[in-house]
């Protein structure tokens, strides 16, 4: 266990000696419900170092997350009030990946519904360390199979083993996917039809570091 701490620090360290940190601002359109830079721990974030390995903290203005062998989610509390139709949530993340190629894979997770062994409900979207995304969810509860709206695809506008900024937007009942400020794909919103119950996620095997992360209102 210390072992895996160990190279986690590193790890960070590592990040902190070559990236630097960008911090976006919000739109004139757009009101703060919640955000933060991880430059201090506001309570939001759980951490510490879990019974299967996952090791979760917040170091040098970064929120890490580093999954073993089950993959690993991170929900907040609610932030929007019930009914908001223009909302939105964004976060830079890098995943990396400990595991070999398939592995390395994590983003934002939304829309939970239920809790404990009762959700009936969630969705992702998620990126990989070598250059592809996905959507999907488990509309029908999450002990059923999964289901991908958009299966893994590439897309230049990622960023390779780099942080790359993550964008959901719920435009009354339409959802909107930005990487990198590009929209890649739109649908229609499903179960609930709502953008909360927000959080992070990684696959087993992975690294993640969040940045930044903030959920807004959207103006007409």
């Amino acid at each position: 266990m210390k072992k895996n701490q160990l190279f986690l620090l590193l790890f960070v360290s590592g990040i902190l000696s070559f990236q630097s940190c960008k911090k976006d601002g919000v739109g004139e359109k757009e009101q703060t419900v919640y955000s933060t830079d991880f430059s201090s721990n506001d309570g939001f974030w759980p951490t510490g170092t879990r019974s299967n390995g996952t090791i979760l903290m917040i170091e040098g203005g970064y929120y890490a997350l580093s999954t073993q062998g089950v993959e690993w989610n991170v929900w907040l509390k609610s932030l929007f009030e019930k009914n908001v139709q223009r909302s939105a949530i964004e976060a830079s993340v890098k995943v990396s990946t400990i595991g070999g190629d398939t592995w390395g894979n994590g983003g934002l997770i939304w829309n939970l519904q239920g809790s404990g062994s009762s959700i009936t409900g969630m969705s992702y979207f998620y990126i990989s360390h070598n250059g592809q995304f996905v959507i999907g969810g488990y509309p029908n509860g999450y002990n059923k199979p999964y289901v991908n709206y958009v299966n893994w695809t590439e897309n230049n506008v990622i960023k390779k083993e780099a942080f790359n900024k993550l964008r959901i937007e719920n435009i009354q009942g339409t959802w909107h996917f930005y990487i990198n400020g590009k929209e890649v794909h739109s649908m229609p919103s499903k179960k609930g039809n709502l953008l909360d119950q927000v959080g992070v996620a990684a696959h087993p095997k992975t690294i993640l570091m969040v940045d930044y992360f903030k959920a807004v209102t959207i103006g007409q």
